[in-house]
C-alpha cells in the first residue's frame, strides 16, 4: 500500500501524467530568468489552512469516485487534489472520514428567559450602581449580576428582560442628581419650614420671577411650496431681547413693580439670566 509520508518525492499532476520530482530539486517555470536563483526564504509562505464545508467535501468525494472508475486509487487522489485545489492529505482525510453532519446543540431553539422573580435583585443592582455614581451599561450590569450569581445569560436576553420591565437605554438626566444633593435638600427643607411658618402666622407672601421675549421672534418652519405668496411680513433683523421682571401675590401684582430691560440680541447673552445683573436687580428691588 502506498503511503504519502514514506515517499521522498513530490508528485505533480499535469495533463493526466505523473511526474516525479526529487525533494531537493526546485520547481521553476520555464524560460523565467528571474527564478534562476530560486525563491528567497522570506518569500515562501506556508499555505493557509481552510475549512471545507459539507458541500465542498461532497464535491471532492464525487470527483474522487468518478476518477476511480478510470484510474488507480493513488492516481485518482493526485488528480482529485489537482482539480479541486486541495492537498492530497485533505483528500485522503475526506475519503477516510466520509461526510458527517454537524452536531446541533442539545438546547438549540429553546427560548431562554430570565425568571420574573429576579426583577427585584436586578433592579437593586442597577440602583446600587447609580448610588455609587456609576452610569450602568449593559456590559457592566451583566458582569455585576454574574459576579453575584444572580443570572447566567447573554446580553441579548438581559436586554429583552430590562426593556420588558420598564428600563430603557437613554440619556441620564443629571438634573435629578443636582436636585437631590445634600445642599439643595437642606435649602428645600428650610424653605418649606419657613413658608409654613409664614402662612400659619397670616403674613402676606409675594413671589417674583423673570423671563424674556424677543421682539421679532417667529416660528422658523412652516408648510411652503416656494411660491411668492408664501411669505410673512417680518423684519429681517432679530430685533431686541426684552427681559421681564415682576412681583405679585395673592392680591395681585405689586404696583409699579414691572421691569422691562431691552438689549440688542447680538449684545445679549445666550442665557437671559446673565442679562439681569445684580446691579439691575438691586436697583429694581429698592424702588
Amino acid at each position: 500500500m502506498w503511503r504519502p509520508w514514506e515517499n521522498s518525492a513530490l508528485e505533480i499532476v499535469e495533463n493526466n501524467e505523473v511526474e516525479i520530482v526529487e525533494e531537493n530539486e526546485e520547481i521553476l517555470p520555464p524560460n523565467n530568468p528571474e527564478n534562476a536563483a530560486g525563491p528567497s526564504r522570506g518569500s515562501i509562505k506556508k499555505p493557509e489552512r481552510k475549512h471545507l464545508s459539507k458541500d465542498a467535501k461532497e464535491i471532492v468525494l464525487n470527483v474522487f469516485n468518478g476518477l476511480c472508475e478510470e484510474l488507480e486509487r493513488h492516481e485518482s487522489v493526485l488528480k482529485t487534489a489537482a482539480l479541486t485545489k486541495v492537498s492530497c492529505a485533505t483528500v485522503y482525510r475526506i475519503i477516510k472520514e466520509g461526510i458527517t453532519n454537524r452536531q446541533k446543540r442539545s438546547d438549540f431553539g429553546l427560548h431562554r428567559s430570565i425568571e420574573q422573580h429576579l426583577l427585584g435583585p436586578i433592579s437593586e443592582t442597577i440602583y446600587n450602581m447609580f448610588a455609587g455614581n456609576i452610569i450602568p451599561t449593559l456590559n457592566q450590569i451583566l458582569a455585576e449580576l454574574k459576579s453575584k450569581n444572580i443570572i447566567n445569560c447573554c446580553k441579548s436576553t438581559l436586554r429583552k428582560f430590562l426593556l420588558s420591565n420598564g428600563f430603557k437605554y437613554k440619556t441620564i438626566n443629571k438634573r435629578h442628581t443636582i436636585m437631590e444633593s445634600a445642599r439643595l435638600i437642606k435649602w428645600r427643607n428650610e424653605y418649606l419650614e419657613k413658608i409654613t411658618e409664614y402662612r400659619n402666622s397670616g403674613r402676606k407672601i409675594y413671589y417674583l420671577d423673570e423671563t424674556w421675549f424677543d421682539t421679532n421672534e417667529t416660528i422658523g418652519k412652516g408648510w411652503s411650496n416656494d411660491n411668492v405668496k408664501c411669505k410673512v411680513n417680518v423684519p429681517p433683523s432679530r430685533g431686541k431681547r426684552i427681559c421681564i421682571l415682576h412681583c405679585g401675590g395673592e392680591d395681585g401684582w405689586v404696583t409699579d413693580s414691572l421691569l422691562l430691560s431691552a438689549k440688542d440680541i447680538k449684545d445679549s447673552c445666550l442665557d437671559y439670566h446673565q442679562d439681569i445683573t445684580g446691579e439691575l436687580f438691586e436697583s429694581w428691588f429698592k424702588k
